[in-house]
C-alpha cells in the first residue's frame, strides 16, 4: 500500500522503455474465459510521441498503443521464452488485433465461450465443429457420445 502511494504522489511516472523489451498486457476479466491467462506475452515495437506503446504478440500487433500501467515489464524472460522469436522490424505490416484476439491466439482453450459441436459419431472429420476450428472436443459438447476421438 505503501508503495501504491508513492506511485500516486511521483505521478506514477514510469522511466522510458525502450523498443525491443518484453511485456505482459494485462487482459480484463470479461475478456478472457475461466482457464485463459491473465495476460498476454509481447514486445514494444513503437513508442508515440505521447508516451504510449505499440506491442506486437504472437498473432500480429495491438491495434491500439497501451500506456505504460495496461502492462508490466518482464525483466527476466527473453522473447524466446515466449515463442516470439519473429523479426518485429516489419511490424508494420503485421495483421491489426485486439488483446482479445491475442489471448485466444495463445490460449490453449480456445478463448472466450466454449463450442458445442453435439456430434453423433466418431469427430474424425471436419464436419465437427470443433476440429474444424482446431479445438479439442471436452465433456460439455457431446457428453453421451463415447466414439469421439477428438477428445483429450
Amino acid at each position: 500500500m505503501r508503495k501504491y502511494a508513492q506511485q500516486r504522489s511521483n505521478g506514477n511516472k514510469v522511466g522510458a522503455i525502450p523498443v525491443g523489451t518484453v511485456v505482459r498486457v494485462k487482459v480484463d476479466k470479461v475478456d478472457r474465459g475461466k482457464l485463459d491467462h491473465k495476460s498476454v506475452p509481447g514486445v514494444i515495437v513503437e513508442v508515440t510521441e505521447h508516451d504510449n506503446y505499440r506491442i506486437a504478440c504472437k498473432g500480429g500487433t495491438l491495434k491500439e498503443c497501451l500506456g505504460a500501467q495496461r502492462f508490466q515489464v518482464e525483466t527476466l524472460k527473453k522473447p524466446k521464452h515466449y515463442d516470439l522469436d519473429e523479426p518485429f522490424s516489419n511490424w508494420q505490416f503485421m495483421r491489426k488485433i485486439s488483446i482479445r484476439e491475442a489471448l485466444t491466439y495463445i490460449s490453449k482453450m480456445g478463448g472466450q465461450g466454449f463450442f458445442f459441436c453435439n456430434c453423433k459419431g466418431k469427430c474424425d472429420k471436419n464436419n465437427c465443429k470443433c476440429r474444424k476450428n482446431g479445438r479439442q472436443c471436452n465433456s460439455k459438447c457431446h457428453p453421451q457420445n463415447s466414439n469421439c476421438l477428438n477428445a483429450s
